[in-house]
């Protein structure tokens, strides 16, 4: 049975004034992608996708300062540097004009709700705000206006999650009921997809549950968290589906003279969950624990932007389903 894809909101950002510190996920219709490395899109100039114009915005704004880091902690509570953005364009040579940019998009805190009021608040929406604010502030007759079209789908809990949500958004995309998809999903190989630059890297959360009232207050990053571990011998874990973010930890805890387990039973002394699950944890009034700053993982795992291999540009009208 096909989700039901509806309009929720039309407002336009020119002139917002305040900037947005921490970013999201794009998912792209387009021919050329913004964040690829190919210089492609250069070559008509006056014929520019939304993603492309979306990806310079990105560049600039993960560049200045630490407006993604605040961004990030804002709303996933812990601070990240911006993923890579090496690869995206400059700001191409274009004429904006006026234009409405429709963003597809599926509901979920810390990431993208509405309010009561019928305000859009979250990682992404705020993100979105300040590309699209971006766009309109370096092109003098840019009077690009967001429109937000609701996926309504209802997302499964567990590995099945990113895959749902990336066939649903990629429907819409397919059937051109909006222009760019704004959801985080991790990339899924598809033969008419073409990711573009990353914007989030997920990782585990660690929450310290209160246990023995240790003072936590050092604990800043991997490396510290590393040595608290070790000058606290026989700390206890739930990692859930971490395992191997857990004894890669253990084994750098080992390493500086500690050591950590895994809890038998009883409270733990910390839990590892999915940052975006324990962001969501941190926001109700009777959640036991303090969130620490702290990615524990060594690898990365980055929620990239996808396009479609068609044309999609500013400088014709919106392709309509």
């Amino acid at each position: 049975m096909r989700k039901v894809i509806r309009m929720v909101q039309h407002f336009s950002v020119t002139g917002v004034s305040r900037v947005i510190s921490r970013c999201g996920i794009v998912l792209a219709v387009a021919l050329l992608g913004g964040c690829t490395g190919s210089n492609g899109f250069q070559e008509a100039p006056t014929d520019v996708s939304f993603d492309v114009l979306l990806s310079a915005a990105f560049g600039e704004y993960a560049q200045e300062g630490d407006a993604y880091a605040k961004l990030h902690r804002r709303h996933l509570g812990v601070t990240q540097p911006p993923p890579d953005t090496s690869k995206c364009p400059p700001w191409p040579d274009v004429e904006v004009g006026a234009r409405t940019l429709r963003l597809g998009y599926i509901t979920g805190h810390p990431l993208h709700t509405v309010d009561e009021s019928g305000q859009h608040v979250g990682f992404e929406s705020e993100l979105a705000l300040e590309l699209v604010r971006r766009i309109n502030a370096h092109y003098p007759t840019a009077k690009l206006t967001l429109h937000w079209v609701l996926v309504d789908v209802k997302l499964p809990v567990g590995p099945a999650k990113n895959s749902t949500a990336f066939r649903e958004l990629a429907a819409g995309l397919r059937a051109r009921s909006f222009d760019i998809a704004f959801s985080c999903i991790v990339p899924v190989s598809a033969p008419d997809i073409a990711y573009l630059s990353p914007t989030m890297t997920m990782f585990p959360g660690v929450i310290y549950t209160g246990r023995d009232n240790l003072d936590v207050s050092s604990i800043h990053d991997r490396d510290s968290l590393v040595v608290f571990l070790a000058t606290h011998p026989g700390l206890t874990f739930v990692h859930g589906m971490g395992v191997s973010v857990f004894e890669a930890l253990a084994a750098d805890v080992a390493k500086a003279g500690g050591k950590i387990s895994v809890a038998s039973g009883g409270m733990p002394h910390f839990r590892m969950a999915d940052i975006l699950g324990l962001s969501k944890m941190s926001s109700r009034p009777m959640m036991q624990g303090v969130l620490l700053d702290v990615n524990p993982r060594l690898t990365v795992q980055r929620k990239a932007t996808f396009a479609l291999k068609r044309e999609t540009s500013v400088g014709q009208p919106n392709m309509q389903p």
